[in-house]
């Protein structure tokens, strides 16, 4: 069982219960929650439009990732929380 985290670290708690509650690794790194992603929701428009947001580089870097792993076979890095 992960340790429990503050209440100020909710990115933490986020990752650390995903990791624990379905035994998943959590891949690095992780995409930071933005108010950008509800605005996208809302007006119905990709997170990955805006290219000069956090949240949309994050998925883009995510999915560089995938890729090489696809292609090459290699581990995905994953968050290790530190307890």
């Amino acid at each position: 069982h992960l340790r429990e985290v503050a209440p100020d670290e909710p990115r933490r708690d986020v990752l650390l219960d995903v990791a624990d509650r379905y035994g998943l690794p959590v891949l690095a790194p992780p995409i930071p929650r933005t108010v950008r992603f509800a605005e996208a929701s809302a007006s119905g428009s990709s997170v990955l439009a805006g290219r000069k947001t956090k949240g949309g580089a994050a998925y883009r870097d995510l999915a560089k990732a995938i890729l090489k792993h696809w292609k090459s076979g290699k581990a995905l890095p994953t968050f290790v929380p530190e307890l």
